[in-house]
């Protein structure tokens, strides 16, 4: 009876171990020895109470999975560590201290990949993953295929079981494909091939001490200044400080692992001393013997990242240019007293001086950056008249920029009242069209208020309006004075022309006053003497002399002789140029009568 227990459980045992195999994946030794891990507490567990049963039989597991040579762990559902093998431990390269935290102890990327297998092992209820590993002591790293499956344990609690199994290294091809000489002409191949490549290029395997070079090309020992001889074999620690040799040999472990290096540095070039910029790339990969290596590479970037440098201080310093550009010629419009402004394409305001500010109402931060129409809308607290009127200036404003645009140039005197103020204003406009300092088309406008200088004119010629109508009605009071004058009178200029003369005089021409005025006496005297004795008056009269005389004469061609008293005096007009003033009295009744009081006297008594 008991040998048929025995067998049935090692049948039992055989029949778990075989299911391990093909439902896991597992190698067969591993499926066997968990086979017989899962069967062998059963006689101890059926002697004992329920719960120490299991009790036991949960440390009886452990214990034995902690002692298994196969790399095994076992972890809760929370992955809290359950069992941690000894043949994981030395497929790890775990150091003995590190028996008390066995995962802590384990590479980074070994860490990593036992979370997402658990974490992937509890969603699917297996996990699988195949990945270059290194190993804590710094050995070469392995290929490790890494199954996990959750499992019920004796509690009836999920438990997570993962197998590391080392796959073995590929045998060397390269021996196998042919002659000795078929693998010197693919090495020979290789290295030709990284030769041409103008950047250093290397091939480095990763050993306990580090990374050492395989193959390098030409630009590689050009860099270093060293010969190929000299590197092949050697540890890349040793072209760098002790601080920059650990980090390499970390980076490289990490490259060995499956990670990748793609990053930009900064170095110092050997021979000459100068700043040198990189690109760094690195990953690693299998060579044809089947051994991981790391490939590199560093590309000079260095002119490129100068010439970007130059580009950007350039472009520093074009900005700080412009900056001091605009900010000088904001100063320069802003010293105008009249309003100045640039627009652009889009009749929006690029800059704007203090006077046009002001004569806005608005700031310089409501004005830049907006067209006519959008300052019109912020007119929201005036009178609905000024909002119209500032609309159809906006109108107006915009319509002569597009026509600036297209090569007019505006040049117009407005009149108009100021649409903050209402004050009445009389303004030249100038507008013509530029390029900015960036080569966009621009609209420059200068606005000269000239309202002080049109009110002087208005109220001037307000003023010779008055003025010319006083004058004109004083010359015709001077005309009805003198024409109310019995005796002829007249007024000349200082060349003989008849200026003024009274109905008298024209009476005694016998002439109407349009034919007389503007001519002068020498046209129109009766004979060549009178008018040469009229001409030598006036000069007299001109000389400062006053003529007062009796003189018989004809006032015109066929008229009877005549005595006259002639009055000729200077004086000077209105607008002080001097004038001959004449009056001619005719004594011929008063002669008349002086002859015939004479004729009537009684002659002296005869002796």
């Amino acid at each position: 009876m008991r040998n048929q227990s025995i067998l049935m459980l090692a049948g039992l045992a055989a029949l778990i171990a075989a299911l391990l195999a093909v439902g896991l994946e597992l190698p067969p030794a591993a499926a066997a020895v968990l086979g017989a891990l899962l069967v062998v507490p059963l006689p101890l567990a059926l002697a004992r109470q329920p719960s120490l049963r299991l009790a036991a039989q949960r440390e009886d597991n452990i214990a034995a999975l902690a002692a298994s040579p196969h790399p095994l762990l076992l972890l809760d559902a929370e992955g809290q560590l359950l069992a941690f093998s000894r043949g994981l431990h030395q497929l790890a390269a775990l150091p003995p201290a590190a028996h008390r935290q066995p995962i802590q102890g384990l590479p980074a990327p070994w860490q990593s990949l036992i979370v997402e297998l658990h974490a992937e092992a509890r969603r699917n209820g297996s996990s699988h993953r195949q990945q270059w590993l290194a190993r804590a002591d710094g050995q070469p790293a392995l290929q490790i295929d890494v199954h996990c499956v959750q499992l019920c344990g004796v509690d009836a609690s999920p438990q997570l079981l993962m197998t590391w199994t080392p796959l073995p290294r590929p045998e060397p091809a390269l021996h196998n494909e042919g002659p000795p000489e078929l693998a010197e002409r693919k090495r020979a191949f290789l290295q030709t091939l990284i030769d041409v490549i103008p950047q250093p290029v290397y091939i480095q395997r990763l050993e306990a001490d580090g990374s050492h070079y395989l193959l390098v090309n030409e630009s590689f020992c050009a860099s270093h200044n060293r010969s190929r001889e000299s590197l092949i074999g050697s540890a890349a620690a040793e072209l760098l400080d002790p601080l920059q040799a650990n980090a390499l040999l970390q980076e490289d472990r990490a490259i060995a692992a499956g990670s990748v290096v793609f990053r930009e540095e900064q170095a110092v070039d050997a021979s000459t001393g100068q700043e040198r910029i990189l690109i760094v790339s690195k990953q690693s990969c299998l060579s044809p013997e089947g051994e991981r290596v790391i490939v590199g590479t560093h590309f000079d970037i260095t002119p490129w990242r100068l010439a970007e440098r130059e580009v950007h201080q350039a472009l520093d310093r074009e900005r700080s240019l412009r900056e001091r550009t605009q900010s000088f010629v904001q100063r320069i419009i802003d010293v105008i007293p009249y309003p100045v402004h640039v627009k652009d394409a889009h009749s929006r305001y690029l800059l704007v001086n203090e006077a046009f500010v002001r004569e806005r109402g608005c700031s310089r931060a409501e004005l830049l950056g907006h067209d006519p129409n959008q300052i019109a809308r912020l007119m929201t607290d005036h009178k609905a008249s000024a909002r119209e009127e500032e609309n159809l200036r906006a109108e107006t404003s915009l319509r002569e920029d597009r026509a600036v645009l297209a090569g007019d140039t505006v040049i117009k005197e407005e009149h108009n009242h100021h649409s903050v103020t209402g004050e009445e204003r009389f303004r030249t406009v100038f507008k013509c069209a530029c390029e900015d300092i960036e080569g966009q088309p621009a609209i420059v406008t200068a606005m000269f208020d000239i309202t002080k200088w049109s009110i002087a004119e208005r109220e001037l010629q307000q003023t010779l309006a008055r003025e010319k109508s006083l004058r004109e009605r004083t010359q015709a009071f001077i005309q009805r004075f003198i024409d109310v004058i019995p005796q002829p009178l007249y007024i000349k200029d200082a060349q003989s022309r008849y200026l003024m003369i009274n109905e008298a005089f024209a009476r005694e021409l016998r002439r109407d006053r349009s034919s007389v005025i503007g001519h002068s006496s020498n046209e129109l005297a009766p004979s060549a003497g009178i008018a040469a004795d009229s001409a030598r008056e006036d000069a007299a009269v001109l000389g400062g002399a006053v003529i007062l005389c009796e003189k018989r004469d004809q006032p015109y061609s066929g008229a009877p002789a005549r005595e006259r008293i002639i009055s000729k005096r200077l004086c000077l007009d209105v607008d002080g140029q001097p004038i001959i003033v004449g009056h001619h009295v005719d004594i011929n009744a008063l002669r008349a009568a002086e002859q015939e009081l004479q004729d009537a006297r009684p002659g002296p008594a005869p002796g």
